[in-house]
């Protein structure tokens, strides 16, 4: 049970509907000091889904009916506003079910408990099983006594009440996920590393006790621990433990995890996941070359580019500019890479904040949208842009430089690095792409760096093998029109 804090709202509202609180209610200026009361308080958000208890929205009314698709626990507030309160409050409900599912467990069973530190209860419904959704099944509530009868069952007016509350059984469609598509390794036996499955609408337990979620090509020997401690059915944590030694820097390793289509948990987004031990080359970190990509005292920096790329308009290839939020990739402090970007002002080295001197990535500085990494957006029709369907719009690791011997300054050798990346169209369907490339950079001004670039995208079904794309990529805006026009391959949009 949690507290429910002082609202502020108009005191317009009071006389439609009265919020809960923890111990006085207080609108506009008014503290509200009347009738005690007692009522559902399910919120939804904009989808008519549930929000979690923990971000219960202000200024919303509270449901009295919903369509509940999804597996995961629904968990029902329950509010009692009651000005000082200073004793314990029992309130009994009443369940009924409709139809022949029965395969839940409702906890409490029948009774929920109130006291001045706790204005707020909650009743859970868990899933065992799916249920039909040819059939109307729906699950009835209802507030039906009190052991304080100054207390009122249902809000104060007379048409919202809330003392019922009505849950349907509708459609569920569950997807799987992998929580990122690379993670790199140093190879050193008995490491261990940790990845999730993301489930949007939650999982069954005894149902992925019988499922292979995914298959595995392995490019070394490691054991994987399967950890179900979600009480919401979200995730799956996996620790992968390496068992042989692979710290040879002059090989990679690589081992892919995929997702198997046919299940009940349709793939989607990160369908696969690369774990890498990758190659290790030389080089004086204190040339951070990275720093020169990204500067986060402006949240809203990109690098900007130019593709090599067919023009409709003019019939003929041209350069398209395009431009990406670009930001440092972090690492752990015993990277070999590893530059201290912050102690965050506290001698306490657990929190300090360690960057990748060498690589950058792309990202949106929103997590509900996508960046236009390589102008990847502007090579497909009809592609999704969410981060769910095509998270490889995002590429938070995408570009490792190599200084020349080691130290220079002002060039060197750059690489995309190499990984799967997944782009959905509109209607969900996914295309795994890999991709790798590779160029030079330098800096051909003060403070001005190009980044010349032959990007490499394989999909059998995309692009009949393998692509290749030509970029100049560039650090600041102001470096002028078109690059030079090139010899090399042009491209065109394709419909996903």
């Amino acid at each position: 049970m949690k507290a429910i804090t002082k609202i502020l709202i108009p005191l317009i509202l009071l006389l439609a509907i009265v919020w809960g609180c923890e111990s006085e209610q207080i609108i506009g200026e008014t503290i509200y000091d009347g009738p005690s009361f007692l009522r559902f308080y399910l919120i939804t958000n904009s989808n008519d889904e549930p929000i979690g208890e923990d971000e219960l929205e202000i200024g919303k009314e509270p449901t009295e009916e919903l369509v509940y698709q999804s597996l995961k626990p629904l968990k029902i507030p329950v509010s009692l506003t009651y000005p000082k309160l200073n004793k314990d409050v029992h309130v009994k409900f009443s369940t009924n079910i409709n139809g022949d599912y029965n395969q839940f467990t409702i906890t409490p069973t029948e009774e929920l408990n109130f006291n001045s530190s706790n204005l707020l209860d909650t009743i859970t419904i868990s899933f065992h099983e799916r249920w039909n959704t040819s059939i109307n099944h729906s699950i009835e509530f209802e507030l039906t006594e009190c052991d304080d009868n100054t207390v009122s069952l249902g809000q104060l007016n007379d048409y919202i009440k809330n003392k019922t509350l009505s849950v349907t059984l509708g459609k569920v469609v569950t997807t799987s996920s992998f929580s990122t598509n690379r993670v790199e390794i140093n190879g050193e036996a008995g490491e261990q590393i940790e990845f999730e499955v993301l489930f949007n609408n939650g999982f069954l337990p005894q149902e992925i006790e019988a499922l292979d979620l995914f298959s595995e090509i392995k490019g070394f020997e490691y054991t994987l621990e399967r950890i179900i401690e979600d009480d919401n059915n979200e995730s799956i944590k996996y620790i992968m433990t390496i068992t042989n030694d692979i710290q040879n820097d002059e090989v990679t390793y690589t081992t892919t995890l995929a997702l198997n289509d046919g299940t009940v948990y349709e793939p989607t987004g990160n369908t696969i996941l690369q774990i890498v031990k990758p190659l290790n080359i030389a080089r004086d970190k204190a040339v951070f070359t990275s720093a020169n990509f990204y500067d986060l005292s402006n949240p809203y920096y990109k690098t900007y580019g130019e593709n090599w790329f067919w023009s409709s308009s003019d019939n003929i290839c041209k350069w398209k500019a395009f431009n990406a939020y670009t930001f440092p990739v972090v690492v752990e402090k015993d990277d070999d890479n590893a530059i201290l970007y912050s102690d965050n002002g506290t001698e306490d080295e657990s929190d300090d904040i360690y960057h990748h001197a060498f690589r950058i990535g792309f990202r949106d500085i929103n997590d509900n949208r996508t960046t236009n990494s390589f102008s990847l957006k502007n090579w497909f029709n009809n592609e999704s842009t969410s981060p769910e369907l095509s998270p490889g719009l995002n590429i938070p690791e995408a570009l490792e430089f190599y200084p020349k011997d080691g130290v220079s300054e002002t060039e060197g050798a750059v690489l995309v690095i190499p990984q799967i990346i997944t782009i959905s169209n509109r209607e969900g369907i996914s295309h795994n792409i890999s991709i790798s490339g590779e160029g030079t950079y330098q800096e051909i001004s003060p403070g001005l760096f190009e980044i010349s670039l032959e990007f490499k995208a394989t999909n059998e079904e995309l692009f009949d093998g393998t692509r290749v794309s030509y970029y100049k990529i560039y650090n600041s805006r102001s470096y002028g029109g078109d690059p030079d026009p090139i010899d090399n391959g042009c491209i065109e949009p394709i419909d996903l």
